[in-house]
């Protein structure tokens, strides 16, 4: 049961990090990238990992998936504004 709390518990940080990534400020969707960098060394020192190989890959994975998210976010928004000038400079013609 244990398992199926940590795939909501993720689902629900990676939705969270999605819409905080497609608000103007571009800082928001850094934060939980850098919360989850804080926990994973938290982590880390405070609880050794037997295997610090696959502890060092999910680190990295985890870090890649929302620094990707992030970026992805950032792309929407700066289509979304592409659009609208476009959109604005039609009507101005």
């Amino acid at each position: 049961m244990s398992s199926l709390y940590f795939w909501i518990i993720a689902i629900i940080i990676l939705g969270i990090q999605y819409v905080l990534t497609r608000f103007e400020n571009k800082y928001l969707g850094g934060i939980l990238p850098l919360l989850f960098l804080c926990f994973m060394v938290w982590l880390y020192n405070y609880h050794q990992p037997d295997n610090i190989i696959s502890f060092a890959i999910a680190t990295l994975g985890g870090f890649v998936m929302l620094a990707s998210i992030w970026e992805s976010g950032r792309a929407a928004i700066k289509n979304k504004r592409k659009k609208e000038l476009e959109k604005i400079k039609l009507h101005d013609i």
